[in-house]
């Protein structure tokens, strides 16, 4: 029942005193380049609200003429613009 409620919400469930990863939405992303010529971001977020979850990032670049970056994020917090 907890996983088809985490899917129906789209953010993992913990009950007080468990032992497990905190409640919340995860973003993770991972990129492992060769050559980045231009812009490359493991993750790319314009705005991230609310509280708990977790965003993770890790890029993993051989040879870069541009930028990489592992994560990316235009606004944080509950005073992002348009919200």
């Amino acid at each position: 029942m907890r996983r088809s409620l985490e899917v129906i919400l789209g953010q993992r469930i913990t009950f007080k005193g468990e032992a497990r990863e905190a409640s919340g939405p995860l973003v993770a992303g991972e990129a492992d380049i060769d050559e980045v010529v231009g812009y490359a971001a493991a993750v790319r977020a314009k705005d991230v609200t609310g509280t708990g979850g977790e965003l993770r990032g890790r890029l993993a670049a051989r040879r870069v003429t541009g930028q990489a970056v592992g994560v990316d994020i235009e606004n944080v917090g509950p005073g992002t613009p348009g919200h």
